[in-house]
């Protein structure tokens, strides 16, 4: 078989058969993390502002949705106090159930 040689740290290497025409890098922590471009999004959103302004809608309306369930979180939980409150305060001051001893 074929040796290729690693694009960042130049090691050589085997190529797998399914994916010789891809792999670049190996699994190393420095080279897999040279293989990731830090511009890319930054790059890709400058020429495409409407896919910019379609992103920051969905990220607004996402907000709002978690927004609303948390709102109808805290309402449940003032519900559930009210009726908590409203068992321990019917259990003490209920009447105590008198039982009489026989024999």
């Amino acid at each position: 078989m074929r040796t290729r040689h690693y694009m960042i740290c130049g090691e050589v290497f085997v190529p797998d058969a399914c994916t010789r025409g891809f792999q670049k890098v190996c699994g190393k922590d420095f080279c897999r993390r040279a293989r990731n471009d830090p511009t890319y999004w930054r790059d890709y959103r400058a020429p495409h502002p409407a896919y910019t302004e379609r992103n920051r809608e969905q990220t607004r309306e996402r907000l709002r949705a978690s927004r609303r369930v948390f709102a109808k979180q805290d309402a449940m939980a003032g519900s559930i106090d009210g009726i908590v409150t409203f068992l321990i305060g019917r259990e003490v001051f209920a009447k105590p159930n008198v039982m009489v001893p026989t024999g």
